[in-house]
């Protein structure tokens, strides 16, 4: 995560810098900013990833399941491949049929 954490500020596209930004609020445990930080993103498959983990952490995974199909449903290609994988992993009700 240090890599990470030094390597934002040099993240050209915005949309990405701040996805990355609100993950790295995540693991601090900084929900309520990361929250605020969510804004600043354009893209909704990003807002809804991240609003799915902070509801995930919070322990609401009703929420966090509807934010993951979300995603996934406003995903295309690789990303929707990586979130489809990712939550048959961490939220596998997410993706069942």
């Amino acid at each position: 995560m240090d890599a990470v954490q030094e390597a934002v500020p040099y993240i050209r596209y915005s949309d990405y810098r701040a996805y990355y930004e609100t993950v790295l609020l995540l693991q601090d445990g900084k929900s309520v900013l990361a929250r605020e930080h969510l804004e600043s993103i354009r893209k909704q498959w990003m807002r809804s990833a991240l609003l799915a983990e902070i509801e995930l952490k919070a322990g609401i995974s009703e929420t966090a399941i509807k934010y993951a199909r979300e995603a996934v449903d406003a995903s295309r290609g690789v990303q929707r491949y990586v979130l489809h994988k990712e939550y048959e992993r961490t939220l596998p009700q997410a993706v069942e049929a």
